[in-house]
């Protein structure tokens, strides 16, 4: 899930005693950017101003749709450079990006030459299981693209060359490595404020009920449907018919050889 850290003196505390969680982003504020400078000089991290490009969208976004002058843009977003993200499987870098608000609105505005802006608020709330991650990890990107924040994703298997004709994380590099990781990574580097947990063991008996229900214990709302066994296929069927959830069922289909 999200790791979220305060201030920068609780990162800087956390990074040199290795204290980090390793496959989720951090995200820290600092008003001062000198401070972040000097701890990324002295530790060879490259610091990444995404937050320059990002702002002047931003601003054109909010001249077109909000009617707000660049003036009164610039005045009221003065403290938006203040936020940084950390990526531990890219160690050696921190990025400068958006607040999490204006982040959003920026990734997302062009979703609204097709819908209006109370159905992307409706899409930022929902949460999504997605069990299988081959064909299922692009159903995982597009609708991380969409919008869909919060995301449970459920595969017991580690990457194989041949599964990386219908993986998204289809990169050398990931051989070997469990499926499910590289497929967070690229979601969180598109969107580091989205919120995933990962179910290493794939779904079954055991996680079923920490799987379809969020920590509130509510219901998610959407399960898609991307595994090859059918006895897991059996107990979606079971927990969304149960518990009222949406399902979207992949078919298998069985090699002719």
């Amino acid at each position: 899930m999200l790791a979220k850290v305060k201030n920068f003196n609780q990162f800087q505390e956390l990074y040199l005693t290795a204290s980090l969680n390793n496959t989720t982003p951090h995200h820290f504020e600092s008003s001062s950017s000198s401070e972040i400078r000097e701890f990324c000089e002295a530790r060879n991290i490259q610091l990444i101003n995404t937050v320059e490009p990002q702002l002047k969208e931003l601003k054109d976004l909010y001249e077109l749709k909000y009617r707000i002058s660049a003036e009164d843009f610039d005045t009221k977003n003065k403290d938006s450079n203040h936020y940084y993200v950390y990526l531990p499987w890219l160690p050696n870098k921190i990025f400068n990006i958006l607040p999490e608000e204006h982040f959003y609105d920026l990734i997302t505005w062009r979703n609204l030459l097709k819908i209006n802006q109370d159905e992307q608020n409706i899409i930022r709330t929902k949460k999504i299981g997605i069990v299988g991650s081959s064909v299922g990890s692009f159903a995982s990107k597009v609708i991380s693209k969409l919008g869909f924040k919060y995301l449970h994703l459920a595969e017991p298997k580690c990457m194989k060359p041949s599964n990386s004709t219908r993986m998204y994380a289809d990169s050398l590099q990931n051989y070997g490595r469990h499926k499910l990781e590289p497929l967070a990574e690229s979601i969180y580097e598109y969107n580091p404020y989205s919120q995933i947990k990962l179910f290493k063991d794939g779904l079954n008996q055991n996680n079923a009920d920490d799987f379809f229900f969020d920590v509130n214990h509510k219901p998610l709302d959407l399960i898609i449907d991307a595994a090859d066994d059918g006895l897991t296929k059996l107990l979606i069927r079971k927990y969304c018919k149960k518990n009222k959830i949406h399902n979207f069922i992949r078919p298998v289909f069985y090699p002719l050889i």
